[in-house]
Parts: structure tokens; sequence; C-alpha cells
């Protein structure tokens, strides 16, 4: 059986998406600060620049229209010399280009905690993409393998949020009694390894193994 859902597609900047959406309608449901097209198949959304609004604009994609997967596209930093307009440019990574912890870390764009300035891109579809198009039995085998650990990964951030963030937000002068987990962690210099590397990589992080990745 086919599988209907739509893709979604999520670009920074209007100039990027102008190419797609001029022939699409514009959704009927509006999002927060987004600009949204519908066209039954595609999803296409304007989130603007920086990380958060790129997070944004990709749960709400997929709480309003439940896409089978979300492509972002757009510059992300393909602006060599050889480059060339229209071409498709696949990342084996991602790095936060305004990241500077410093002197917690050696280096700009370090991680505080995991020693990392580049995050891996899914190894499984960055090498399909390299070789070409992924047919959807592909696409769908990657969807599989990274559900559960977004599950996971969205599980711990409402965990956190219930039991840590909107206490400390919540109104009043009572004091702020700190969870025990919390307290463990901070106690523990081992602990507060394990959770910066499980927020910085999540739930079964993956690698990329190809030519161009080991070259």
């Amino acid at each position: 059986m086919a599988d209907l859902r739509p893709v979604a597609v999520i670009a920074a900047l209007a100039e990027e998406a102008h190419g797609l959406v001029r022939r699409m309608p514009r959704a009927e449901s509006v999002g927060p600060r987004l600009a949204v097209w519908h066209s039954g198949v595609l999803v296409f959304t304007v989130a603007g620049a920086c990380e958060v609004a790129a997070a944004m604009a990709a749960q709400y994609a997929c709480d309003v229209f439940k896409p089978r997967c979300v492509i972002a596209i757009g510059l992300a930093g393909g602006v060599e010399d050889d480059v060339l307009p229209g071409q498709v440019i696949v990342a084996s990574g991602a790095a936060q280009h305004d990241m500077d912890a410093r002197p917690l870390t050696d280096a700009k764009g370090v991680i505080p905690g995991l020693g990392l300035s580049i995050i891996r891109a899914d190894a499984a579809l960055a090498e399909k993409l390299a070789r070409g198009c992924p047919t959807e039995d592909e696409l769908d085998a990657v969807r599989r393998r990274r559900e559960f650990p977004v599950r996971m990964t969205q599980r711990m951030q409402v965990i956190a949020q219930n039991n840590i963030i909107s206490v400390a937000l919540k109104p009043g002068h009572q004091p702020l009694q700190v969870p025990l987990v919390m307290r463990l962690i901070t106690a523990v210099p081992w602990l507060q390894g394990i959770t910066a590397r499980f927020v910085g990589l999540g739930v079964r992080p993956e690698h990329v193994h190809s030519p161009q990745a080991r070259a």
C-alpha cells in the first residue's frame, strides 16, 4: 500500500523556497511565525534562520501534517567557489558555527562535555544520497531505524520540562527542590559526561561510513 503522507521540506530563507513554492497554494493552517505551503504530497515551510527556528518548523510540520520524512534544504554552508547554482550537496555532518564555549573547550565549535565539533549525519541515508536518489523503501527503513531514538529523546525532553523547567518557572516564592537525579548528576563527574553525551548525540548516534567520509 502506497504511503500517502506528504514530504515536509524546510528552508531558512524565502529566497531558497521561491523555486518550489511559486506554484503551490498556501496552507490553511498557520504556524507560529511560519510561512507554509501545502500541495497534498508536499509541505514546504520557511522557518527563518537559526537552530531554534528550524526545530520549531520541524515540530510544527510533524504535529500538523504527519509527514513520512522531513528534508532541510538551503545553503547550509555550501558556499565554496566550486559549488555551482542548483547543485545538491550531501552533508556528512553538521556544525554549529556560532558555538564558542572557550575557555571551557580548547577551540571554537567544540561542544562542552562531548569534545565534538561535528554531529554526524544519518549514515545510511547520507550514503544513499551520495550514490543517487534512494527508493521509498530505503527512506522508510531509515525512518524506522530513527523512530525509536527520536521518541526516546522527546520523552526525556518532556520529563525535563515537566519536572525541572516548569517547576523552576512556577510563580511563587517557594524554594526550588532540585530532583534527586539532577543532584546525583551534579555530584558525580562521570555522570555529567554521560548526560552531556546523551544530550548532544542522543540515542543510537549514527556515523557516516563511506569512502568520501574516510578520505
